[in-house]
């Protein structure tokens, strides 16, 4: 059994959204004059100009990204884990990682998430808000901004829909953007919003009326199947709840394109046409999304090229529907994360995204192709999410997508992008800290970015220096005393930066950050740093003196902060004290575990 997530094109999220009158010849095939679907109509008086006229912004179609399930396939017992998939081919960075004592990617994100009830009555149950939760923090490594990406996740009554039982959930942005000036971005282009603010580094949404997140997503409250604990892979014939929420936010934040085909009541093709493109204004021509700018047919013509495709016509539907080579994403970032070790076929090559024929409303061209990409670690943005299947992290070809997009992308996408530098080192001498490199690939321009570790929450890196040509190596003069992220970022390559951490001159015998969140429903993270290498052992206690987990027992080294997670489902609400024993130290710190 598979759940099939069709996430539906923009202007086809009703059935006769789009009405196609008239024919006119055309060298591209039967051409016929659009007129604007009713999604267009209603937004025409709604788009709003902001941030003193620098973009402007309309409502995006409803989130109608509906997954059926349906018996496609067996159980498949996959399971990827965020730290299984940066083992990609060529990832470099994890060994980096590794030696430099971070545990995982920093978040360089925040997802603010709020839980609305749309149930008849019920509520989010704690395990979905958990699983939600979880995750939320992955995507928060996997994408950059400095702006929260707000979220407002429903819990779910699909109503009278004949298929209700059987449907997931939903999800997208709440608005599109496009730019009037610089930000190098696309010329007469929508964007979701959370990529315009992260790239404007102004929370866009704050200025729009009527409109308080960049991202809706519905959860259904009547699914059966529901798997919640993110620790293992599902059982057989249950659906990973933490998987969807990945998938569906990954359309919110931009993995979506405005190509449309009219459909019936029924969801079939009603005629073999196809359009593309939302228009700013009634009667104004359609302009596409970014993910539309990057479409490709098997010749490596754009699909929005219209003196090859004209908007509507026939020949674009062929196309659409694979039936010149298949369809693809030709961003340079995709291509150049496009290193599937178990399809070596697909190496180096544009990622091929989902074309059936016919047309499959809700699952053609937004998703990358079914065949190529299952049991893969580019799983997560299949058009189908098996069943006994989870997979906890977007993957290489998402990461370049998100990056060929717009997105500045996080420590968990960066290790998926070939180097741009080498033998990154962090050398500190008193409360001197001296970042060196070597350059790669011809890169010569380089900014050093710098982070101080406060906090388990976003970490803010602030831009120190920048270096042009040799040597390459900077000196960051009396820093003060504490545990640091630096990161080098080639200034043409920005994706292809490297990190690593560094500690001066600790006052204290540890200093210690978290655990967070307080209080926590899922994991709570901490993380700690020595002055001199010594054993350390990190106990967790319940309220009533019991030791509820080990966290850290062995050798920690100086300056090196390690980070470790409580995870453990079964802990009942309460206090919890996390703590620290050292040959200099004994401390305690605490946290609220909430049901």
């Amino acid at each position: 059994m598979s759940i099939r997530c069709s996430i539906r094109s923009f202007l086809a999220v009703l059935a006769g959204a789009v009405a196609l009158i008239g024919i006119v010849p055309s060298t591209g095939g039967a051409q016929h004059v659009h007129q604007h679907s009713p999604w267009d109509a209603a937004a025409a008086d709604e788009v709003q100009v902001v941030l003193d006229g620098a973009v402007e912004v309309r409502p995006a179609a409803a989130p109608e990204h509906i997954c059926e399930l349906e018996p496609t396939f067996d159980d498949t017992g996959f399971f990827l884990q965020p730290d299984d998939a940066r083992l990609h081919p060529g990832t470099a960075g994890l060994l980096e990682r590794e030696q430099s004592g971070l545990d995982a990617p920093i978040p360089t994100a925040f997802l603010d998430v709020t839980y609305v009830n749309d149930c008849g009555g019920q509520t989010w149950p704690d395990e979905a808000i958990d699983a939600f939760a979880f995750a939320a923090e992955i995507w928060e490594q996997h994408v950059e901004s400095e702006v929260p990406i707000r979220v407002r996740a429903v819990w779910s009554n699909f109503g009278d829909r004949p298929d209700a039982e059987n449907l997931l959930g939903s999800a997208g942005p709440t608005r599109i953007v496009r730019f009037n000036e610089g930000n190098g971005v696309f010329a007469d282009t929508w964007y979701p919003v959370a990529i315009a603010s992260a790239i404007t580094g102004q929370n866009i949404v704050d200025d729009i009326e009527g409109e308080s997140f960049d991202i809706v997503a519905n959860l259904s409250c009547e699914q059966p199947r529901w798997h919640f604990d993110t620790s293992r892979v599902p059982p057989p014939q249950r659906i990973d709840f933490a998987t969807v929420v990945l998938h569906e936010i990954g359309h919110g934040l931009g993995f979506t394109g405005s190509m449309s085909v009219p459909i019936d009541e029924n969801r079939e093709v009603e005629e073999e046409i196809a359009s593309w493109g939302i228009a700013p204004e009634a009667a104004a021509d359609p302009l596409p999304l970014v993910y539309d700018q990057f479409s490709i047919d098997g010749n490596t013509t754009s699909l929005i090229d219209t003196a090859i495709y004209a908007n509507p016509s026939d020949a674009l539907y062929e196309a659409l529907t694979g039936q010149v080579d298949g369809v693809f994403f030709d961003g340079p970032n995709a291509t150049l994360t496009n290193q599937d070790a178990n399809n070596p076929a697909v190496i180096g090559e544009a990622p091929p995204l989902f074309s059936p024929n016919p047309w499959r409303a809700g699952s053609s061209y937004a998703h990358v192709d079914q065949a190529t990409y299952t049991g893969t670690v580019n799983a997560l943005m299949r058009p189908s999410v098996s069943t006994g299947e989870s997979v906890h992290s977007p993957g290489p070809v998402f990461c370049g997508i998100l990056s060929d997009m717009g997105w500045p992308v996080g420590e968990g996408c960066t290790p998926f992008f070939p180097a741009g530098l080498a033998n990154l080192n962090a050398s500190v001498d008193g409360s001197d800290v001296t970042v060196s490199w070597e350059p790669e690939d011809g890169l010569t321009n380089y900014r050093v970015d710098v982070a101080a570790l406060e906090g388990l929450g976003r970490a803010t890196f602030s831009p120190r220096a920048t270096v042009q040509g040799a040597p390459f190596e900077v000196t960051l003069p009396d820093q003060p005393g504490g545990a640091y992220a630096v990161r080098v970022v080639p200034q043409d390559a920005p994706e292809r930066r490297r990190s690593t951490s560094f500690t001066v001159g600790l006052e204290d015998a540890i200093v210690v950050r978290g655990p967070a969140p307080s209080p926590f429903r899922g994991e709570a993270r901490v993380s700690f740093t020595v002055q001199e290498t010594q054993p350390v052992s990190v106990y967790v206690y319940n309220a009533a003196g019991q030791r509820v987990a080990t966290l850290f027992d062995g050798q920690a080294e100086a300056g090196q902060p390690i980070e470790r997670t409580l995870d453990d489902p079964r802990l009942a609400s309460g206090v919890y004290y996390f703590r620290f024993y050292g040959e200099q130290f004994d401390t305690t710190e605490t946290a609220v575990r909430a049901r």
